[in-house]
């Protein structure tokens, strides 16, 4: 076997004004800046964000604001020649099922093989194999169920289930040289993965995966070694309109990168970033940076790694984001504190009960053990052990 290259970028849109661009000024626009980068691997894999949709869609039934775009676009794809394109994201039944198999149907016309979603559960949580120099790569994607999606479908997703994956990689780890798992979820807009989602990526690495590659978060996370499995927390935007939203939350939703991996003899040798930033202007098209910023970025990239080694700032930095959650979830509350208790339940059940909801939840349980403990076991002598918190 010789040694091949991975190339891996995360969180792809067509939707709003990248697709404006895409059609106000052709389809290579997006990627004229950064083709050298991702042609520096052998295989290539993303996170296909928005769902794409035929001329004839009747958008008017579709939910809210979709992130979808007209499938004029998808030759933009073809360009990069893209392997793999993760199809279980957040926003993949923004038009229903309907729309998830109407992109899974263009990605296959493509020549690509989309990941974590099918026709039924079992192609859903099919194995994708690419064989290049005589290595064979193996791809399994899973999507955690939140707000967005609840568990919807129709069995056509897979869903991030420990047991399943698990399960899952009992099952083909021998049919392939490299492991690849790719996980759709998480904290939007944290500099580090929750928790949760580090024990969840650990288990999976113990469990025979060679490389986790996760993104939703829409911000680049750090990367760590466990055991023989290099885990990158958070692959970042690649090409997003960031306007609004994102950009509202956090100015690292314009950092990108490409994320290259060495494969040699069947196993990771080493790894490597190529910095980029989107530019919101240019309808969130990536370019790499200037050489005089390239110091400064690695910098800033290498102090995310250094943090998931570090459990003091780990943890501080993810119970900061439970608070900031539970600050938005009390003032939504605080508008229906007279609703009818089941309506409430209905209502917001999803924001407190979906699987991505523990994320923040079980950090608040923490929380809230720790300063129910402070005063637990005291012994009062008039009071009672929480009279100090009724003051």
């Amino acid at each position: 076997m010789s040694g091949l290259t991975l190339a891996a970028v995360g969180d792809i849109s067509f939707a709003r004004k990248t697709e404006a661009a895409i059609k106000n000024h052709g389809l290579a626009y997006p990627f004229a800046e950064i083709m050298d980068e991702l042609r520096a691997g052998d295989i290539r894999f993303g996170n296909l964000e928005s769902v794409l949709i035929p001329e004839d869609f009747p958008l008017e039934r579709a939910s809210g604001r979709p992130l979808q775009s007209r499938d004029v676009v998808a030759d933009a794809l073809r360009l990069l020649e893209f392997d793999i394109l993760h199809m279980a994201s957040h926003h993949v039944l923004d038009c229903g099922w309907r729309g998830l198999m109407h992109t899974y149907g263009c990605s296959r016309t493509l020549g690509v093989q989309p990941l974590g979603a099918g026709p039924n559960q079992h192609e859903a949580r099919k194995l994708r194999t690419i064989e290049k120099k005589g290595t064979t790569v193996g791809f399994l994607g899973y999507l955690q169920a939140g707000d967005w999606t609840l568990e919807g479908g129709g069995g056509r997703i897979a869903y991030l289930k420990a047991q399943d994956v698990i399960s899952d990689i009992q099952r083909y780890r021998g049919q392939v040289d490299v492991l690849v798992i790719s996980i759709h979820g998480d904290i939007e807009f944290q500099p580090a993965p929750s928790m949760p989602r580090m024990t969840l990526c650990r288990q999976i690495a113990q469990a025979g995966a060679d490389l986790i590659l996760c993104h939703h978060p829409h911000v680049p996370q750090g990367v760590e070694k466990w055991g023989d499995c290099l885990i990158n927390y958070s692959l970042g935007n690649f090409l997003f309109d960031t306007d609004g939203y994102q950009i509202g939350r956090n100015s690292n939703v314009n950092r990108s990168h490409v994320f290259l991996v060495t494969i040699e003899n069947g196993k990771i040798a080493h790894w490597r970033r190529r910095y980029l930033r989107l530019h919101p202007d240019e309808g969130g098209r990536p370019k790499p940076i200037p050489e005089k910023e390239y110091a400064n970025e690695d910098a800033y990239y290498r102090s995310l790694d250094a943090m998931l080694a570090d459990p003091d700032a780990l943890r501080k930095s993810w119970r900061e984001n439970c608070l900031r959650r539970l600050s938005a979830i009390m003032r939504k509350f605080a508008a229906d504190a007279e609703a009818d208790p089941k309506q409430f339940l209905r209502k917001y059940g999803k924001v407190l009960f979906s699987d991505m909801a523990q994320e923040y939840m079980q950090g608040l349980y923490e929380m809230a053990r720790e300063e129910y403990e402070k005063q637990a076991y005291g012994d009062f002598e008039y009071a009672r052990p929480f009279a100090p918190y009724e003051q």
